[in-house]
């Protein structure tokens, strides 16, 4: 059994929020900012749960792992009491985590793709999962296509 801590995030390839396990917490310098104000990126997993119930059409490939931001976190535990706890408030249909979003205070938007290949070119060992597929398409869809 998993002792690690679940974070509630927003998927941008999945389009909804999820309850995923941290797998890593990669702490960002202040001088190398990924996104600005991001302190902190995560790896998280996946295929716990079948969370991310997407492929891409081509090549079934499924994200087993994937690099959020702190922008894209919207729940997560901070200190030992259950009253650590943090909240932002959900957005639906979904956050838009781009320019002027007053509850995530995050300004460039999230592009998954880039973020993967920044975080592994500062943390190669630690990135051992390639890179996210966001050409997500539902499995259920993918027959009828």
């Amino acid at each position: 059994m998993f002792t690690t801590p679940m974070i509630n995030i927003w998927n941008p390839i999945c389009k909804k929020y999820q309850w995923l396990r941290i797998v890593h917490i990669f702490s960002i310098s202040d001088n190398f900012k990924i996104y600005i104000n991001d302190s902190r990126v995560f790896a998280v997993c996946m295929n716990e749960n079948n969370q991310c119930e997407c492929s891409n059409n081509s090549t079934n490939k499924v994200n087993k792992f994937l690099v959020v931001t702190e922008s894209q976190v919207f729940r997560y535990y901070k200190g030992i009491a259950p009253n650590h706890w943090i909240n932002k408030p959900k957005i639906f249909p979904e956050p838009e985590l781009g320019l002027k979003n007053q509850y995530t205070n995050k300004y460039l938007g999230i592009n998954m793709t880039d973020l993967y290949f920044k975080i592994k070119k500062t943390n190669p060992k630690s990135m051992s999962f390639e890179e996210p597929n966001i050409n997500c398409c539902i499995k259920n869809d993918i027959d009828m296509k």
